[in-house]
């Protein structure tokens, strides 16, 4: 692995070996070591390994701006990491309406939370 610009995107910045970034393109190893040694990979092969690294997500509306995973959380623009359960638990929570907590019993409050951890 060179230290190229195309190199520093495929192999540190996505997190892909020259394999995977093979597999993942449908390309030869051959074509991969000749996007490192600076031939450029095609816009739409370079945006799929952003989208499969978890660096991108698709822009389907500004709403999404930020958003990306990591792992198997999605990252907010803020750093929040959510997991699937947590996700439905705040859906949950906002399906109630609560204005105001006081109404939930502290103890269904605190059941639901934690396992959305």
């Amino acid at each position: 692995m060179k230290r190229t610009k195309n190199g520093i995107f495929m192999f540190y910045e996505c997190g892909f070996s020259l394999e995977e970034v093979s597999k993942l393109c449908n390309r030869s190893v051959t074509t991969v070591k000749k996007w490192d040694n600076g031939k450029p990979i095609p816009r739409e092969l370079k945006l799929l390994m952003m989208l499969a690294s978890g660096r991108k997500m698709p822009s389907l509306s500004r709403e999404w701006e930020g958003w990306r995973f990591r792992n198997d959380r999605l990252m907010s623009p803020y750093q929040d990491a959510l997991t699937p359960k947590r996700i439905m638990a705040n859906e949950f929570l906002a399906q109630l309406q609560l204005k105001d907590l006081k109404g939930l019993e502290r103890r269904t409050y605190i059941k639901i939370l934690m396992g959305t951890r």
